[in-house]
This record gives C-alpha cells, structure tokens and sequence, in this order.
C-alpha cells in the first residue's frame, strides 16, 4: 500500500557561480533521474527576504527571476499531476 508518492526533486539556492552547485545538480539528476524538475530555483536575495516580510515572492517581487522560476515549478507540477491541459499558463503577478 502506498501511502506518500513524491511528485519530484528540486534543486534550490542554486549558484552558477558556485562549483558545488553544479556539481549538486549533476548529483542530483543521476541518482533521481526523471523525478527531478526540470526547473532550478537560483539563490537569490529576494528569495531569503520574502518569508521574512510575510509575503510570497510573487507578492513581495513578482518581477524578479525567482518569482518566474516559482511560476515554472508550478506549471511543471500541474504537467506532472496532469493538470497542464486544463489550467491555463501562470504567469507572475504584476503590481
């Protein structure tokens, strides 16, 4: 009986500059192969600052590059659930 099913893996705080990043990644992929997102959530300073002010980063920066990877994730998700076909686009809140 299976009780939890894991829709994936993500890899978060990613930084390119970083070479343990990369290297966390490639890890990553070949031991969870396909469970993996295809999107990266990049380490970012608005990131880290928005559960501090209470609000999610669509809300708190919706234009930044994390609030578009977070939209991504989600559309990935829904694609995944098989939901993509019936929801259409999310795309970042604009103020």
């Amino acid at each position: 009986r299976v009780l939890f099913r894991s829709l994936g893996t993500l890899c978060t705080m990613f930084d390119k500059r970083m070479n343990v990043s990369g290297a966390s990644l490639l890890e990553l992929k070949e031991k969870s192969g396909d469970l993996v997102f295809n999107t990266v959530i990049h380490s970012q300073a608005k990131l880290e600052e928005s559960p501090f002010v209470h609000q999610p980063i669509q809300v708190y920066a919706p234009n930044t590059r994390g609030a578009q990877q977070y939209a991504e994730l989600t559309d990935e998700i829904l694609e995944r659930i098989g939901m993509a076909a019936s929801a259409p686009r999310l795309s970042v809140v604009q103020k």
